[in-house]
Order: structure tokens, then C-alpha cells, then sequence
């Protein structure tokens, strides 16, 4: 991706734009095969840069849950479920629970 997005009339200053690019390969490398983004995956990118907003939270207190079923279709589940299985079987076990 380039250093600085353009989304019609808003340009993105490049820190915002490396930092974006940065997030993505963090998530997608932690995969195998990593995920490449396509050239429409780069204009959905693009389209919804102009939305994106920085913050600044502190954290006072952290209460962990889980949802591991999520509400997705039976196809999906069983593929996330499988995904999981291959490198961490303990958290596959909680799904099936």
C-alpha cells in the first residue's frame, strides 16, 4: 500500500496510513499462508479511511470473556473451529462446550 491513502477529496497523512499498514500485517501474518490484500481489499481500505479516528484510552480494570460461538453460520463455526484446532486444540475443546 502506498504511504498516504486518498479517499476522494481526504487525503490521510502517512502515519495514519503506515499505522493501518503496520495493523494489518501484524493480524495476517499470524496466519499460515499469511493473507495478502487484494487490489479490492485495498479500495475497501481506501473507502474506509475517511472514517477512521485516533484515541487514547486508560485502562483502570480488565474483566476477561469469552465468546467462542460467536453467531455465525454452521459452516463458518466449523471452520473457525478447525483453524484453531490445528494450533491450539484446548481453545477448539471450549468451542465444542
Amino acid at each position: 500500500m502506498p504511504e498516504a491513502f486518498s479517499s476522494g477529496a481526504t487525503s490521510v497523512a502517512a502515519p495514519v496510513g503506515a499505522q493501518i499498514k503496520a495493523s494489518m500485517g501484524v493480524a495476517s501474518n499470524a496466519r499460515e499462508p499469511s493473507w495478502e490484500p487484494t487490489p479490492a481489499s485495498r479500495e475497501r481500505f481506501r473507502a474506509l479511511l475517511a472514517g477512521v479516528v485516533a484515541f487514547r484510552v486508560h485502562v483502570r480494570s480488565v474483566q476477561a470473556m469469552f465468546k467462542l460461538s460467536q453467531d455465525i453460520d454452521a459452516e463458518r463455526y466449523e471452520r473457525v473451529r478447525a483453524d484453531f484446532a490445528a494450533d491450539n486444540p484446548r481453545l477448539a475443546d471450549l468451542m465444542d462446550k
